[in-house]
């Protein structure tokens, strides 16, 4: 079992938005994993109108095939991902978030993990996104 907290302050030039997200990795077995990611959400909005505050939460697995392969599977309610966070998405926000992929670790401490997702909105504008990234270990 592993544990993170992550805060976050986000400012986009009036509305303001501090995350706080703790998280828990439990190894099923030495195959298997199991990440659930909560998030709390206040959001500080300019003028009188009331301010935000929002629970978030996401699920995700990861199963390894074969040595180097594993296979992703999740779902996520509300805000999946403060990486690519925008100000549209921050006032009660509601969306339902299917996430499915692939990691392939290579054998030069170099990960590649792809990911699919589709987004369905609670107010319409449900979207898609592939997601690639690449990262290396020193």
């Amino acid at each position: 079992v592993s544990g993170r907290l992550g805060v976050r302050y986000l400012d986009f030039g009036g509305p303001r938005v501090v995350a706080i997200e703790p998280s828990i990795t439990w190894w099923v077995t030495d195959r298997s994993s199991v990440e659930v990611r909560y998030a709390f959400t206040a959001t500080d909005l300019p003028g009188p109108g009331p301010d935000d505050e929002s629970h978030h939460g996401l699920v995700i697995g990861t199963q390894r095939l074969f040595d180097g392969f594993s296979l992703l599977a999740g779902y996520a309610r509300g805000i999946e991902s403060f990486d690519a966070l925008s100000v549209d998405r921050i006032v009660g926000f509601r969306a339902d978030t299917a996430i499915g992929g692939l990691r392939w670790e290579l054998p030069t401490r170099t990960t590649l993990i792809g990911r699919y997702e589709y987004q369905w909105r609670t107010m319409g504008g449900d979207m898609q996104r592939v997601i690639v990234t690449l990262s290396q270990r020193f």
